[in-house]
């Protein structure tokens, strides 16, 4: 597990993701994949790398370290797959399905309900802070907005917005280390 590379991607419904959050070898780092928050990368330091070359060097380095590509849901597996990544299979781990079937052997009474992230990590009595529900994509969209009026200028950016990207961000980064404290729970 401490060799496992997690990711959760972050953005826009029926659209390519806008930034990653990945965990490798005890680092944390977060990835903007697309264009349109350029501007971001330095001031809340987060750097850029395309899709596609993020895909690329991910799987290579599943492949060098023998070593599990781990999401809580499909979307992630998906998003590899239809950018004609398909050796992802080979790599990817589903935290949600394995999780699941950890609560239905152990902890079958007491399986969260909706089987959600949060509620796992609650069940866990991981120490979460609220960012509010379901606002990812409003707040990546309302930082995409204000950089494109802005010509990607970050230091023009209202401080609303500026801190509706930290939430994101920190959502992002509470989501993948939750992950990962999840399954050590379970001792996967």
């Amino acid at each position: 597990m401490d060799n496992y590379i997690f990711i959760d991607f972050e953005g826009k419904m029926n659209s390519l993701p806008s930034f990653v959050g990945i965990h490798f070898a005890g680092e944390f780092r977060q990835i903007v994949l697309t264009d349109t928050l350029l501007g971001c990368v330095g001031p809340t330091k987060v750097t850029y790398q395309p899709l596609m070359e993020f895909l690329q060097e991910t799987l290579d380095l599943a492949e060098k370290h023998q070593t599990k590509i781990c999401a809580f849901s499909t979307l992630e597996r998906d998003v590899f797959v239809e950018q004609g990544y398909h050796e992802i299979e080979k790599y990817y781990y589903n935290a949600h399905k394995v999780l699941k079937e950890w609560f239905k052997v152990n902890q079958r009474n007491n399986r969260p309900r909706p089987f959600s992230l949060t509620n796992v990590l609650l069940f866990f009595e991981y120490p979460l802070v609220s960012y509010g529900d379901r606002q990812a994509t409003q707040r990546i969209i309302a930082m995409e907005r204000a950089l494109k009026t802005h010509k990607q200028n970050y230091a023009n950016v209202t401080p609303v917005v500026k801190g509706k990207w930290t939430k994101v961000l920190n959502y992002n980064k509470q989501d993948v280390e939750g992950m990962k404290f999840a399954l050590e729970r379970i001792h996967v």
